[in-house]
Parts: structure tokens; C-alpha cells; sequence
């Protein structure tokens, strides 16, 4: 062999993908291969991500409840459903370093937003 080619590498990261996908499953954790890239004919690294599924809604609630106090939020606030533009948003998760669009809500798809959290206060109070 003279090296690695492209099909060589593509090779080995599907196999890497199934390996990550079993390991994955075994401990509850997300991992991904977010990055390959061929050095030379040679050599090749790539990136491996990992992220935690075990209690995820649990630590989210938690952050959620340890951050919102300064945005008039309460814990309690975390999992509601407000409305806006007409449509339903589930409150869920804080994004302390944006400025303006702090709180994170998803759609009924799951697609996740960021709105201001005084909007979503004023929301809130309009749907008590």
C-alpha cells in the first residue's frame, strides 16, 4: 500500500461509525465523529465527540433552576408551555451568555428557539 487514499479513510470511519454507535447504546452517550482530516498520504486524525443521555431532561431542569432567578424566572417555570405568534413553546433551558435571547424554548417539533426571557415572562403571565 502507498498510503491512505480518500476511500481508505471513508473505510475506516464507517467502521469507526458502527463501533461509536454500539458503544453509544451500551452507556448511554452520544458519540460522534465530528472531524476527519488527512494529514498526508500518511497520516489522518479526526475528532470524537461525546455527550451524556443518562437523566439529560434532570440535569437540564436543574441548570435551568440554579440560573433563572436573574432572568424574573422561576424553577417551576422550567417545562411550561407559552404562546407565541400563535404557536406553542415548551420552556426549555437557559442560555446565560446571550444577552438578549436568554431562554430556550422548543417548538412542537422539538426544534429549539431562544427568546428573550422578559417576553417569555410576559407570556407566561398572559397564560396564567
Amino acid at each position: 500500500m502507498m498510503g491512505l487514499d480518500e476511500s481508505t479513510i471513508r473505510d475506516i470511519q464507517a467502521g469507526l461509525n458502527a463501533t461509536l454507535k454500539e458503544l453509544s447504546a451500551k452507556h448511554q452517550v452520544d458519540l460522534r465523529i465530528t472531524k476527519i482530516k488527512s494529514e498526508n498520504a500518511l497520516d489522518f486524525y479526526m475528532v470524537i465527540d461525546g455527550k451524556s443521555t443518562q437523566n439529560r431532561e434532570a440535569v437540564e431542569r436543574s441548570e435551568f433552576a440554579s440560573m433563572c432567578g436573574p432572568y424574573g424566572l422561576s424553577p417551576n417555570d422550567y417545562g411550561r408551555v407559552f404562546m407565541s405568534s400563535g404557536k406553542p413553546y415548551k420552556i426549555c433551558g437557559i442560555s446565560p451568555r446571550a444577552r438578549k435571547y436568554n431562554v430556550l424554548a422548543k417548538n412542537e417539533r422539538g426544534t429549539e428557539y431562544k427568546f428573550p426571557a422578559m417576553a417569555v415572562k410576559l407570556h407566561l403571565q398572559m397564560s396564567a
